[in-house]
C-alpha cells in the first residue's frame, strides 16, 4: 500500500500564529504529528509538532507565557 493512499493533506499555518490557536487547529483536524508552518512569503519556516506544543503549554506559567504569542517562538 502506498502511502499516498492513507495519508491526506492538512492545511499549513502562519508563523504569526498563537500557540493557543495552532494548538486548538491542532484539535479540529485532528493533526496528530502537528502541521507545517508558514512565513508571510507561503514558504516553510518550520513544524508545529503536537506533542512538543503540548509538553510546552502543559504548565500553567508557560502557558500563560506562551498561550498568546506566535508558534514559531516555540
Amino acid at each position: 500500500m502506498a502511502v499516498g493512499a492513507i495519508a491526506h493533506a492538512l492545511p499549513t499555518i502562519s508563523s504569526e500564529m498563537t500557540c493557543s490557536a495552532v494548538l486548538r487547529r491542532m484539535h479540529e483536524l485532528d493533526a496528530t504529528a502537528g502541521l507545517a508552518v508558514v512565513d508571510e512569503a507561503g514558504q516553510p519556516v518550520g513544524l508545529a509538532g503536537r506533542t512538543a506544543l503540548m509538553r510546552n503549554l502543559a504548565h500553567p506559567v508557560t502557558y500563560a507565557l506562551y498561550e498568546h504569542r506566535p508558534v514559531t517562538l516555540l
